[in-house]
């Protein structure tokens, strides 16, 4: 999968799009049919506002709103049927909308129900709420705050009371700061305003605008499938030993993170998982991780040097695609397998590695600059030189040294040297004394 660039620009063009053909669309829709007598007051004004239909349950879904309200209140009933569903692009592009006012009834809320809509600043799910679907609240640029209620058991694309594409329902809610869980939900929970699985072991998402630095808490071995996307305020993140998987997409588009410490426990960095981090200059990889697949860190393009552990066995295709600035690259003997574009667009890079290696013949076959390393520990670490700046790291790196002359053609000049040596003394000798005879003469 491609890396996703200036998304939540595209999305915003996209939403206003949308929202003026949304509702020229709207207005020639057939208005639901009634049937009997006796609707209330709620239902007369349903009939005006929302679109539904009947489900196989005879219940009402929610299919659209008409209205011209900014505050919405969806009623619990329709034509005395219970509203228990929010369906699909049900408030797409409402970006007028600016509250709503969920009922007790209603149990799902359906794919993309509230995409784009733009001014909605905070919403409380009830608890009878049991799913959120994928992209429920994606780009919602001003939605601040969201709680979640008891009864919820589904995020995203997700099994129960995990994620696998947990955080796309809130993916360009770049002003959201605080995810709240109720205490009584047997699923997730939040902490400073954080979502995670119930017993905190997996970090589903990190709310967009949040600022600062974090460290994963201790309880964590997963982070998500999307968990840190586009949050554009976070600037250092350090993963602790307990982190055992960073999953595909975690931390695409932090535009603004500068730093990552990944711990000893990861033993993989997932496709895409830093792309498009475009200020990230220190990467610091765990000693256990075999691994740095497709698109890893693509696209970051202030990274200008990184040393890869002992433990990495193989690189991915385009993994430091973009790096423009990257200038060296570290990697150890163990690697052996390494993507045909894995340093595309990398001008000025320099890899070192051991001489005869894989390594030295991926450099060559594709015209990369190639420097040679030793390996020998000094202190319990390594030492890096280039341009004549010591730093820790995983090798020493130095020039490939000068063949051993040969000792007999040392002998030869040595004696040849000394040769002249003796004629110059000689002749510095005689030439004197020959003057000193001529002038006695005279």
């Amino acid at each position: 999968m491609k890396h996703r660039k200036n998304k939540i620009t595209v999305k915003k063009i996209f939403c206003t799009a949308l929202a003026a053909l949304t509702l020229g669309a709207y207005a020639v829709t057939a208005l639901p049919q009634y049937t009997g007598t006796g609707i209330t007051a709620q239902a007369a004004s349903a009939s005006v506002d929302f679109e539904y239909s009947n489900d196989d349950y005879g219940t009402i879904i929610i299919t659209g709103y008409k209205g011209t309200s900014s505050n919405v209140v969806i009623p619990s009933e329709i034509d005395g049927k219970s509203v228990t569903e929010i369906g699909e692009q049900a408030f797409w592009t409402c970006t007028e909308l600016t509250s709503v006012t969920i009922p007790d009834s209603v149990e799902s809320i359906g794919r993309r129900a509230f995409y784009c809509c733009t001014k909605l600043a905070d919403i409380t799910i009830p608890d009878s709420v049991e799913s959120i679907k994928s992209s429920a609240f994606e780009s919602c640029t001003e939605l601040k705050k969201i709680k979640i209620g008891n009864g919820v058991k589904y995020i995203g694309n997700s099994e129960m009371g995990g994620s696998i594409m947990g955080n796309s329902i809130f993916s360009g809610c770049k002003e959201l700061t605080n995810i709240e869980v109720s205490d009584g939900n047997k699923y997730y929970s939040s902490q400073n305003g954080i979502l995670f699985n119930k017993n905190k072991t997996k970090l589903i998402t990190y709310p967009a605008g949040k600022n600062g630095d974090y460290t994963v808490p201790g309880t964590v071995t997963s982070i998500g499938n999307t968990a840190f996307e586009n949050c554009t305020e976070l600037e250092n993140v350090t993963i602790t030993d307990d982190v055992t998987s960073i999953e595909k997409f975690a931390f695409i588009d932090c535009t603004k993170l500068k730093k990552v410490t990944i711990g000893n426990g990861v033993t993989s960095i997932e496709e895409s998982s830093f792309a498009g981090c475009t200020e990230l200059k220190d990467v610091t990889i765990g000693n256990n991780v075999t691994s740095i697949n497709e698109f890893a860190f693509r696209y970051c393009i202030n990274l200008s040097s990184i040393t890869l552990p002992n433990s990495v066995t193989e690189i991915g295709d385009s993994a430091f695609e973009g790096c423009t600035r990257l200038s060296s690259i570290i990697i150890p003997e163990s690697v052996k397998s390494i993507g045909a574009k894995t340093f595309s667009n990398c001008p000025d890079l320099t890899i070192y590695a051991k001489i005869n290696s894989y390594v030295q013949k991926y450099a060559d076959d594709n015209s990369i600059n190639f420097k040679s390393i030793d390996t020998e520990p000094i202190d319990g670490k390594h030492k890096i030189s280039l341009n004549g700046e010591s730093q820790d790291t995983e090798m020493i790196v130095s020039e490939p040294k000068a063949p051993k002359r040969n000792g007999s053609l040392i002998q030869i000049i040595l004696i040849v040297i000394g040769i002249l040596l003796i004629v110059g003394i000689t002749i510095a000798v005689i030439i004197p004394n020959k003057r000193k005879s001529t002038n006695n003469k005279q």
